[in-house]
């Protein structure tokens, strides 16, 4: 069994002058290949060894997405280093901060993007990160430097480690290899800490042979061909990115567009064109509202002729998937649904990509089908940090919407009686660092307990519930799943966030946050006048629109699941607020906790 050291340098030997990856670099994308990327991760890896880095050391990476982040990581991995991502949206100190995650790690090396981070966010707290004993700058601004390192002595430049590397390779020409060659494929590879979503995160020990189980099974499960490309913006912190993009793009091969930044992304997607794409649904949905919006503003017998077009090419791609033709008439709708529509979507993502990769959190079949009418096939899939990114996933060969399919080779998923999905193999983690009793409660009798509520149907299809720990009891004695309800709100173009509060209460209440560029049409369309966001939350028209939204779910689900009175928050929840996670989870006890008040009043009412 493998490493990740030796997945990286079998990939170079293979694909030397092969295109690994591209990056906006001095004002132009400019191409890397493998050969040249293990030139980049040689000279860190090796620089860090001659500052002193043991095996075994932790070396912690803040950062935006990009090709640093990756050379950081292969150069560290390959001389030894165990290394952990730091989200750059989390607060410096304080609960679940950076500055918990560097100290409990017990990272000897802190790696950071830039001067203005080292000088904001790292320096403020250096005197309590008592193991850090180097911290290594990416972007070494002149203009920005003076005298950062007098501050610290710690201090060193990204480009001065490369140097100490080269100097080191030049007098010890196998000692690179040499390194990638000690690792065993037991030893810890990686520390990913999850979201902390309730209270503090934990670091989720995966091992090099985790790593190389996850990225055997995704043969099957992402579908490949010669010749892919992706684009990479989600955070390197996160184990998707980390295990399922990165990792995977070393093991097949797959060479890789850095986005410059999430705000730039539709720009860099027409740069990049990517063949294949992975996301979180907040993407998906945005796609879908501004498609669903656009079709709105439509007169209506266009727009009759326009939904008409898109239910046929519906029908005449769940027909592709099952292998079976359609009439006349339907294949001549779905074709001018293909030229009004389904053109314009795919050019959203470069005009290349024909497949989407798609979880960690619900998203809605309506979404799902209108993409694949596109010619763009969602593959949802399923997995947790604990289990190196995936357990589940749907293929080519097996693909059923509405579930997250089955289970990946070398996988083993079983239902426990209280309805929690429970798994093993050979990509379950380790355990949790430093932190026995939660290991214990994760691991039961080799299996991992995920915490996640689902069900098997006969072709082993997995579909997830909720989280365990969100199931909502009424007063009642109802059981409520809050994510099917709020996915059912989310589907109107208005609607980006929904959160449920029913948990010891007579019947459910919402809170609903609205898209921004929809809420500026639709605010534009009525002639609503406000003066402050909070205001126009109160708009009688702008109520009376999100009520039609919520009566509308209201009539998908059940009854005791049915939204009786709901508040419009004056601006979506956000990473920076608190109430997302870093990868654009709810954390829902937060926002109980922020909405208190909120949410008494509308049961007041």
């Amino acid at each position: 069994m493998g490493t990740i050291p030796r997945l990286f340098t079998d990939r170079v030997r293979a694909q030397a002058h092969e295109r690994a990856y591209s990056a906006f670099v001095g004002g132009a994308w400019q191409d890397t290949t493998w050969a040249e990327y293990e030139e980049k991760a040689r000279a860190f890896g090796l620089g860090l060894k001659d500052l002193g880095l043991a095996r075994g050391d932790v070396v912690a990476i803040l950062g935006e997405t990009g090709w640093e982040w990756a050379v950081s990581d292969v150069g560290a991995l390959g001389v030894g280093g165990v290394t952990v991502g730091i989200y750059p949206t989390l607060a410096p100190d304080g609960v679940g901060s950076m500055r918990y995650v560097i100290d409990h790690s017990e990272a000897r090396f802190l790696v950071v993007d830039s001067i203005a981070t080292l000088r904001d966010r790292v320096l403020p707290i250096a005197s309590r990160l008592p193991h850090v004993e180097r911290i290594v700058v990416w972007r070494w601004d002149a203009n920005e430097s003076e005298g950062a390192d007098a501050k610290d002595p710690r201090v060193v430049s990204f480009s001065g480690v490369m140097a100490r590397g080269e100097a080191l390779h030049g007098s010890e020409p196998s000692a690179w290899h040499d390194a990638c060659l000690v690792a065993s494929p037991e030893d810890l590879a990686i520390l990913v800490y999850t979201s902390g979503t309730t209270g503090e995160p934990k670091g989720a020990m995966i091992t090099h042979a985790n790593v190389v189980a996850l990225t055997t099974a995704t043969e099957d499960a992402l579908p490949r061909r010669l010749g892919d490309h992706q684009l990479s913006f989600l955070p390197m912190a996160h184990v998707a990115e980390r295990c399922i993009g990165h990792y995977n793009r070393i093991r097949h091969g797959v060479a890789t567009h850095y986005a410059r930044s999430v705000a730039t992304l539709l720009e860099d997607m027409s740069v990049a064109r990517p063949t294949a794409f992975g996301s979180v649904p907040r993407i998906f949905e945005k796609v879908y509202a501004a498609v669903r919006a656009e079709l709105a503003k439509l007169e209506a017998p266009v727009r009759a002729m326009a939904e008409k077009a898109l239910a046929a090419a519906v029908v005449a791609s769940r027909a592709k998937r099952k292998g079976e033709a359609v009439n006349a008439e339907t294949a001549a709708l779905a074709a001018a649904f293909d030229q009004m529509v389904a053109t314009r979507v795919r050019a959203r993502f470069g005009g290349q990509c024909d497949r989407f990769t798609c979880g960690a959190a619900p998203v809605s079949v309506d979404i799902l089908e209108l993409f694949d009418a596109c010619g763009m096939t969602t593959y949802e899939v399923y997995g947790m940090t604990e289990s190196t990114g995936l357990l589940t996933g749907n293929t080519p060969d097996a693909l059923k919407y509405g579930t997250v399919g089955r289970a990946l080779r070398g996988v083993e998923i079983r239902i426990a009686e209280d309805g929690e999905i429970l798994a093993r193999g050979a990509n379950v983690f380790k355990g949790y660092f430093k932190d026995p009793v939660a290991t214990a409660e994760c691991l039961k009798d080799g299996w991992l307990a995920t915490g996640d509520i689902g069900t098997l149907d006969a072709d082993g299809f997995l579909t997830i519930t909720d989280r365990k720990k969100n199931i909502l009891i009424t007063a009642g004695g109802k059981n409520i799943t809050p994510s099917n309800v709020e996915t059912e709100v989310k589907k109107d173009p208005l609607i980006s966030y929904c959160h449920l509060h029913a948990d010891k209460r007579p019947h459910p209440v919402a809170l609903v946050c609205l898209d921004p560029d929809r809420l500026a049409l639709f605010a534009k369309d009525a002639a609503l006048e406000a003066s402050t966001a909070a205001e126009l939350a109160l708009h009688p028209a702008l109520v009376a629109r999100v009520k039609e939204a919520i009566d509308a779910a209201n009539e998908r689900v059940a009854r005791c699941e049915q939204i009786k009175r709901f508040a419009i928050l004056p601006r979506e929840l956000s990473i920076e607020g608190g109430e997302l996670t870093p990868t654009l989870k709810v954390k829902r006890r937060e926002v109980d906790k922020k909405y208190a008040e909120v949410i008494e009043s509308l049961y007041r009412q």
